[in-house]
């Protein structure tokens, strides 16, 4: 396949991720997973995995075949199981039988499997593809384009677009973003990401120029624009035009996270600025430097597991109740405290936290607060979410951080890539809703495209070489 196809391909199917809308169509939702897993099985048979994120990669599948592992064992109903949830004890009357299973309600944690495992195979998918460096180009300009054109939507169904459309027996309804993502928070994730893209085709073309300069030219009448000074402000439009289409979502995490995600997008431009001139070129892999950079990431890891563990069981619940105005509190700290290691399944949140409810608290509900959070997905999965996610975090900040002193031209993929943590580890920490496929498809998207750009290919000598312009 050309570049553009493969891209087009990838941005595909980060935009069929919007119509199945997660749990409200449950088929389309399980056939977009089987779809990315041939395509993923594909891309690695035909192109293979990047030579030089091999260790990615492979973290990558193994994650998901854990984590598949990991939920079909949760959901197993066996009569001696060993590890039947004791909550079914509390909520008996709402899932009418005390059920053998770790997982509170298997059928859902089920249900959850596919859309579970497929932004791994698509980051894996991705990032092979990306072992070019004119198609992972290709996937971010992409994947800019289709946030604004989210953006225009937007705008032009407040002035423009009716209410809907009745084409014979088939009705469309022009709805907003949040109704078509089935969640605003959601849907403002989906365009903070967006514009962290068009962000680094900002950067990617103001390379080698001054912003100063740029900026006094396009009030000189004798001192034309330069191309791709052009390109960058072209994109520039594009980000404010995206930027005012995530504040009409009215979703304040959405807006905060993005607001951070750009803060360190544009510190690390900061700080890693160096002259076009300053060429650090990449040591060549070795297996002992491999070992040691594994063994870092285990160790880091552990040291932050350890001291969130740490900061959980010393958490002050009086304090937290009295200086945030939340009840409940207490309930949650319970809850984490009795099922941090297995986990209550995947979409038994609900049932998880009726055992641990006050019935008298109905405002400000600690409940409502941890709903689609790291506390969320410590009910849901038990250690192995924060294991995973850490060990996924760890690896990745260090693989950018290892670009930022040697890709001088691709600095900006570097920069997207630590924007988009601390995006999503934001949004994660506030309300990250991923009923919509979208949301992890273009985490994936983002995340792939821009590790496989922040790797330096010259010390192998593929065919994504840092000899052409950006």
């Amino acid at each position: 396949m050309s570049q553009t196809v493969l891209a087009a391909v990838v941005v595909g199917f980060v935009a069929l991720g919007i119509l199945p809308q997660g749990v409200f169509h449950q088929i389309a939702s399980d056939g977009l997973a089987v779809a990315i897993s041939v395509f993923a099985a594909i891309v690695y048979l035909r192109i293979g995995e990047h030579p030089r994120a091999a260790g990615l990669s492979r973290f990558a599948l193994a994650a998901a075949v854990v984590l598949a592992a990991y939920i079909l064992w949760q959901s197993w109903l066996s009569p001696g199981a060993p590890f039947a949830n004791p909550a079914f004890k509390a909520v008996g009357d709402l899932v009418a039988v005390e059920r053998q299973s770790v997982a509170l309600d298997p059928a859902d944690s089920m249900a959850a499997l596919g859309p579970s495992i497929a932004p791994f195979l698509f980051f894996i998918a991705v990032l092979s593809i990306s072992r070019n460096d004119e198609t992972a180009k290709k996937v971010v300009v992409f994947l800019a384009l289709f946030g604004v054109a989210l953006a225009l939507y937007s705008f032009l169904r407040l002035r423009f677009l009716p209410p809907g459309l009745e084409l014979g027996p088939v009705k469309v309804a022009f709805e907003d973003l949040g109704t078509i993502f089935g969640e605003r928070n959601a849907a403002a994730t989906f365009l903070g990401l967006a514009v962290l893209a068009q962000a680094g085709q900002v950067a990617r073309s103001m390379y080698g120029h001054e912003w100063l300069d740029t900026i006094a030219r396009v009030f000189d009448p004798w001192r034309p624009v330069r191309k791709r000074e052009r390109r960058a402000l072209v994109y520039a439009g594009m980000l404010v035009l995206t930027v005012a289409a995530l504040a009409m979502t009215q979703s304040r995490s959405g807006m905060i996270s993005t607001g951070v995600g750009l803060a360190v997008f544009i510190l690390v431009g900061l700080v890693t600025a160096r002259r076009p001139n300053d060429v650090r070129v990449a040591l060549a892999p070795s297996a002992r430097r491999t070992m040691g950079r594994a063994a870092m990431v285990v160790a880091v890891s552990a040291v932050i597991l350890v001291a969130g563990y740490v900061a959980l069981t010393q958490v002050d619940v009086t304090a937290l109740t009295a200086d945030f105005g939340y009840c409940n509190v207490a309930g949650v700290v319970q809850a984490v405290h009795e099922n941090w290691l297995l986990g209550t399944g995947l979409g038994a949140f609900d049932l998880a936290s009726a055992a641990y409810r006050d019935p008298a608290c109905v405002v400000n509900d600690a409940w409502g607060r941890v709903d689609d959070t790291y506390v969320a997905a410590l009910l849901a999965l038990g250690l192995i979410a924060p294991v995973l996610l850490v060990i996924a975090v760890v690896a990745l900040v260090g693989n950018f951080a290892m670009a930022c002193r040697r890709r001088h031209r691709h600095n900006w993929a570097s920069m997207l890539g630590f924007g988009t943590l601390a995006l999503v580890g934001t949004q994660a920490a506030l309300d990250l809703s991923v009923e919509t496929p979208a949301t992890l498809l273009m985490v994936a998207a983002v995340l792939g495209t821009s590790a496989a750009l922040a790797i330096d290919q010259r010390a192998v000598g593929t065919d994504g070489a840092d000899t052409k312009a950006p």
